[in-house]
C-alpha cells in the first residue's frame, strides 16, 4: 500500500532522525537501518496512487518516486508466507487461494454464490442456533446493516438481561467544541447522508454486545479502523 513517494519520504525522515542522534550510515538507504516491508502484491494498489506502486514500471519525472523505486529495487531478501492462519476450512482455503489470483473454477462460484441468504442452495439458516448464531452479515445496505443490528441487540438484552442504553447524538462545530447554532442546524440539516457519512441520530450500547471501531482513535493502542471488541463496563 506504500506509494514510491512515501517511501522517498520515510527514507528521508529516517536518516535525518539518524544524523541529530549522530548515527547510521548517510550513504545508505533508511541510514543503514535495517527495514521490512510487509504486504501482499494481490491487493489493491496504493489509494489515490494506483500509478504510483512501488513494483510500478509506468514512467515518472518526479525525482522523490524514481527514488522510492530504487530503494525498493534495494531489498533482495524476500519471505514469502504461504500458510493460512486464519482460515481453517480446507475448501474455502482452496477458494480463496484461486480466487486471490483470478482462477476461481464453476464449483468455486457455485459455493461462493450458495452463501447468498436468499440462494435456492444456501443452507438452511437458524440465527437462534449455532453456527449461525454468530454469522457475520456481509450486506452492501445501510438500511439492512442498521436492521440486523438492532435485532441483534435486542435478542443480546433479551437473554442476558442487560440494560439497553439508547444515547442520543450531539452536534457540535469542530475545533471549537461549541454546540451548534440555528444557522448551522439548518445547513446539517440540507445535508445529503453522503455528506453526514450517514451518522445516526442515536447509538445503542449495552454491556457484553460486540463492536467495531470505525475511526483511528489510538492506533498506538490498537484501537483503530476496523478493531472489534466486546463492551465490558459503561460509564455514565
Amino acid at each position: 500500500m506504500i506509494h514510491d513517494t512515501l517511501l522517498t519520504d520515510v527514507a528521508k525522515i529516517v536518516a535525518h532522525t539518524k544524523r541529530a542522534e549522530d548515527e547510521g550510515n548517510q550513504h545508505l538507504p533508511f541510514a543503514g537501518m535495517h527495514v521490512i516491508l510487509m504486504g501482499d502484491f494481490h491487493q489493491f494498489p496504493p489509494v489515490a496512487k494506483p500509478h504510483s506502486a512501488l513494483y510500478s514500471l509506468r514512467p515518472t519525472s518526479d525525482p522523490d518516486a524514481l527514488q522510492g523505486r530504487s530503494i525498493y529495487r534495494q531489498f533482495n531478501t524476500v519471505v514469502w508466507l504461504q500458510r493460512q492462519i486464519r482460515v481453517k476450512d480446507i475448501t474455502w482455503t482452496s477458494i480463496l487461494s484461486r480466487l486471490r489470483v483470478g482462477k476461481c473454477n464453476e464449483d468455486d462460484i457455485r459455493i461462493i454464490q450458495s452463501l447468498t441468504l436468499n440462494h435456492p442452495n444456501c443452507p438452511k439458516t437458524d440465527f437462534e442456533n449455532l453456527p449461525w448464531l454468530d454469522a457475520i452479515l456481509i450486506t452492501t445496505r445501510h438500511t439492512v446493516r442498521k436492521a440486523w443490528n438492532a435485532a441483534c441487540l435486542k435478542r443480546h438484552c433479551r437473554k442476558t438481561g442487560n440494560r439497553r442504553y439508547i444515547v442520543s447524538s450531539e452536534d457540535y462545530i469542530k475545533g471549537t467544541g461549541a454546540p451548534l447554532n440555528d444557522s448551522a442546524r439548518l445547513l446539517v440539516a440540507a445535508l445529503t447522508e453522503k455528506e453526514t457519512k450517514n451518522l445516526s441520530d442515536q447509538i445503542e450500547l449495552s454491556i457484553g454486545m460486540k463492536a467495531m471501531v470505525l475511526a483511528n482513535i489510538s492506533t498506538e493502542g490498537e484501537v483503530a479502523n476496523g478493531t472489534r471488541g466486546t463492551i465490558r463496563d459503561i460509564i455514565p
